[in-house]
């Protein structure tokens, strides 16, 4: 008996060899499949997987920008509403179109994968958050290049109204020579008799952005209007209304390249936070300055570029107006 025992474990461990290529052959497919799976829906899911966050909507949006430069979507529902913007930077769509758009990304993303409800729901939500944010920044893109070329206009009374304000809360009890033409503009920093001239390509978004600073900071404004009007300190210090025109161009390529796009998910696309936005980076150029202490304004271009240098990283971050 103990013999044949011992006979029956040897053709075990014999028959166990015998076996093992062929169970290890039938793992290496198990594996394959599953990579090849994960491969199939990566990155759509890889990027929608997870907690919602302005992050997430970054990643996705540029997906989808690359996706679109390289050929466009294929997904029929997807490639009919989801475009680049007109500087084939930005992947975009309308409001209108986002739950449509969500529910197609989020069975592209799933598409062969075998996971069930639970998953399917949370990279919906995501995909529909994500998709509702791009479609925000993209009217909000649109809102503001439509400001940008937006020309002062003396029939308008509301622009009439926004260059009153801007004279009455830099400079109270201060009567002005003269109406939208005069050379007391130079006071808060314009460079011309009118200050249409000074808003260039920034246009009227620019003379907004600045009416934010002097009534929404106003201590802020008041300070840089007070040290540009001492006597010779317009040769070495910046004046407001032209540094704010120069800082809304700063802002808009900015945006353009998507160094904001976090910080605009994460604080609502409104013109408001494009507003306070450039507040930020004023605010930051004037640290900026008084740290390089230049000699001469003529050194604005030099400060200017490093400036822009560093604020990329900042940018980045989402949290420019941790003005610390």
């Amino acid at each position: 008996l103990a013999l044949r025992g011992m006979a029956d474990g040897q053709q075990l461990i014999e028959t166990a060899q015998q076996l093992a290529p062929i169970v290890v052959a039938v793992a290496a497919v198990a594996i394959t499949g599953l990579v090849l799976r994960q491969r199939r829906s990566h990155p759509l899911l890889a990027i929608l997987t997870g907690p919602h966050s302005p992050e997430m909507t970054l990643k996705l949006s540029r997906h989808l920008s690359h996706v679109l430069v390289d050929g466009g979507l294929h997904e029929p529902v997807l490639a009919e509403r989801i475009t680049l913007s007109a500087r084939g930077k930005h992947a975009q769509l309308e409001q209108a179109h986002v739950d449509t758009c969500s529910r197609a990304l989020a069975h592209l993303a799933l598409a062969s994968h075998g996971d069930g409800a639970p998953l399917q729901a949370a990279v919906g939500a995501n995909a529909r958050a994500a998709l509702s944010q791009i479609a925000a920044l993209a009217k909000l893109r649109a809102d503001i290049e439509a400001l940008r070329t937006t020309k002062l206009d003396d029939a308008k009374r509301e622009h009439m109204d926004v260059l009153e304000r801007l004279w009455t809360v830099l400079r109270p009890g201060r009567t002005r020579e003269g109406g939208r033409h005069s050379k007391d503009w130079a006071e808060i920093g314009f460079q011309g008799h009118d200050p249409a001239t000074d808003l260039r390509g920034m246009g009227y978004l620019s003379l907004l952005s600045l009416l934010h600073v002097a009534e929404a900071h106003t201590d802020f404004a008041m300070h840089h209007v007070g040290v540009y009007a001492q006597e010779g300190m317009e040769l070495v210090h910046w004046p407001l209304a032209i540094t704010s025109i120069n800082v809304t161009g700063w802002l808009l390529q900015l945006l353009d390249d998507g160094e904001l796009d976090v910080y605009v998910h994460r604080h609502g696309a409104t013109l408001g936070t494009v507003h306070e936005l450039h507040y930020a980076l004023l605010h930051r150029f004037a640290a900026a300055w008084k740290r390089e202490a230049p000699t001469s304004v003529m050194e604005f271009g030099r400060v200017q570029g490093q400036f822009l240098k560093d604020i990329k990283p900042i940018c980045a971050t989402g949290v420019l107006l941790r003005l610390d």
